[in-house]
């Protein structure tokens, strides 16, 4: 008899089980149930095969810090807008403009800042989505995590420094680590894996309406080419990075005490005029080295000579980490003919060992009280902590310092109104004017090797005719991508602010690099200009054109104080906001 009940109340059961899958809210996910990490990303896919054109098709979506919509591979969206964790809004799409018969893809990138900023508070990455498509009687639920796949970024750098006091970690990305048609159908995703639910699904408050329209999405053509250079490549660059813990407010602002060493082998007495970072360098046991900026230099490098002997020659720094990192540059003439290595060996792979930060804050103290110069292996001793190698690399650590600090050679001969389809060589410089600033997401068409390094900087001014990078210590405002070989896109996934771009194209294997297109996709609050104002003064008439452009770039998904520094809603910058907003 109680095998008869069960079977009878088997379907029962069945539809029970189904009518509760029906009612299952969507849930928080991501691709471990943490999501904690610093600067990271997720890939998501939805599959559909639709049997005709769309009858309805809705997605809603959140995400933490900000997510890429595309259809079939197509740009539909960048969002959300910012939020408070406990008031967070999703955003609404109607997807039938980007559907067609036959398969189908919705792809979502999202991309989790792990640090605060100035615009969003430091979160746990996330995805949410729910929706429907219906075509010829079926029905697809885009709730998550449901039939979402899933799959790590893992091209993105988590160690690329803070861009500056107020905005997240700058992009920092290796194209060759990520399948690049991931967002369109007929890609192979066998490989990857459901989405996971997160453990804090209570870490964001009740969804709501978005409260915004959506922002702009205006692109706009470069105005000029204002320069084509060649890289000028008769100093070599010393480059490594240190990383400090800069996730939170506090820890961002802590500077650590840190050392390191090497020894520079010169085949000759004689005294070199080195580029330099900030620290209290020693050479041969005599320091601190004195070292200076020159004039427009103050906010990225210092000078100082070198008074080599014949032979190797001992080289040891001790600096205070600064914004969650020590980057170390040194740069000399190629002609001096310097080598460095930390165990005397020419032709190592290693530049330099580095020591810190220690386990404990207090210790820092006594790295600050270390008579130098030190004895590297009593160092270590004293503090039972290892010392770290640090590689030789091909490219400095920082894409904004290797952009400041790269000089130019003669200028090529090229027409300032050739913005599109040009061929440089490697080791090229390319400067772009926008004639107005913009805040938006830069798109660069090109055709390269793989391993290809495009460092862009994004500038406000120009100093000594070249676009101003780092005209103050901190300013990181730089993106660098790393091709994946072939026809590529460089696409930053955040907004930024800048007139004038400076593109530097590196290690393309001494081939030439095209760049069919660059673009600037702006991102900002859709105002429509009401108001008015002309008089017989052009200045004024001026003055008013630069108001309102200035409305524009300063109006994204709150008033901000710049598009280029801080980004931030200050009280004292949205009064007079406010009163623009009324009278244009």
């Amino acid at each position: 008899m109680p095998m008869i009940r069960l079977l009878l109340l088997w379907p029962w059961l069945l539809l029970a089980t189904s009518l509760s899958a029906q009612l299952l809210p969507p849930r928080f996910v991501w691709t471990d149930a943490s999501g904690e990490g610093r600067l990271q990303s997720a890939f998501f896919r939805y599959e559909l095969e639709l049997p005709s054109a769309p009858d309805s098709a809705v997605i809603e979506l959140f995400a933490d810090s900000r997510y890429h919509l595309r259809v079939n591979g197509e740009f539909v969206a960048f969002g959300p807008a910012r939020h408070y964790p406990a008031h967070p809004t999703y955003d609404r799409h109607d997807l039938r403009p980007y559907l067609r018969p036959g398969p189908n893809v919705i792809a979502v990138q999202v991309l989790s800042n792990g640090t605060h900023s100035y615009q969003l508070r430091r979160q746990p990455a996330a995805f949410i989505a729910w929706g429907k498509v219906t075509a010829g009687g079926l029905t697809y639920d885009l709730r998550t995590p449901g039939d979402w796949q899933a799959r790590p970024v893992r091209g993105l750098d988590p160690e690329a420094v803070r861009m500056t006091f107020a905005l997240p970690a700058m992009e920092v990305y290796d194209a060759r680590q990520d399948p690049q048609d991931w967002a369109l159908p007929g890609f192979d995703a066998s490989d990857w894996t459901p989405p996971v639910r997160l453990d804090r699904q209570g870490a964001w408050g009740n969804l709501r309406p978005r409260t915004i329209p959506p922002l702009t999405r205006d692109l706009y053509r470069p105005y000029a080419l204002a320069g084509a250079y060649p890289l000028d490549d008769s100093r070599q660059i010393w480059s490594f990075r240190v990383k400090v813990p800069d996730q939170s407010g506090a820890e961002f602002r802590t500077g650590r005490q840190l050392l390191g060493y090497t020894w520079i082998h010169s085949p000759r007495k004689q005294e070199v005029e080195v580029g330099i970072w900030w620290g209290e360098h020693f050479l041969n046991g005599e320091g601190p080295l004195p070292q200076a900026a020159r004039p427009g230099e103050e906010g990225y490098r210092q000078w100082a000579t070198l008074r080599l002997k014949k032979g190797w020659n001992a080289f040891q720094v001790r600096r205070k980490s600064f914004w969650g990192k020590w980057d170390f540059y040194l740069s000399a003439p190629r002609a001096a003919g310097l080598s460095l290595s930390p165990d005397q060996r020419l032709g190592d792979s290693l530049c330099f060992r580095t020591l810190g930060p220690l386990p404990e804050l207090a210790q820092d103290a006594e790295i600050e009280a270390l008579a130098l110069p030190f004895e590297p292996a009593a160092v270590a001793a004293t503090w039972a902590a290892a010392w770290q190698d640090q590689p030789l690399r091909p490219v400095g650590v920082n894409p904004a310092t290797d952009l400041a600090w790269q000089d130019y050679g003669p200028v090529f001969p090229v027409s300032t109104g050739q913005v599109d389809s040009l061929t440089v060589p490697d080791g090229s410089a390319l400067v772009f004017d926008f004639r107005y600033k913009k805040l938006a997401r830069v798109l660069i068409d090109y055709e390269a090797p793989a391993g290809t390094v495009i460092d862009v900087g994004f500038a406000e001014d120009t100093l000594a005719g070249r676009p101003w990078m780092l005209k103050r210590n901190g300013l990181y405002m730089a993106h660098r991508h790393i091709a994946a070989g072939g026809r590529g896109r460089l696409e930053t996934f955040r907004p930024y602010g800048f007139r004038f771009l400076q593109v530097h194209i590196r290690e393309s294997e001494g081939e030439a690099v095209k760049i069919h297109r660059v673009r600037a996709m702006q991102h900002v609050y859709p105002l429509r200009q009401e108001g008015d104002f002309a008089c017989s003064d052009p200045m004024f008439n001026a003055i008013w054109d630069l108001g309102w452009r200035t409305l524009q770039v300063c109006a994204e998904d709150s008033y901000t104080d710049t598009p280029f520094r801080e980004r931030g809603l200050y009280a004292g910058d949205m009064l007079p906001q406010m009163a623009i907003t009324l009278v244009a």
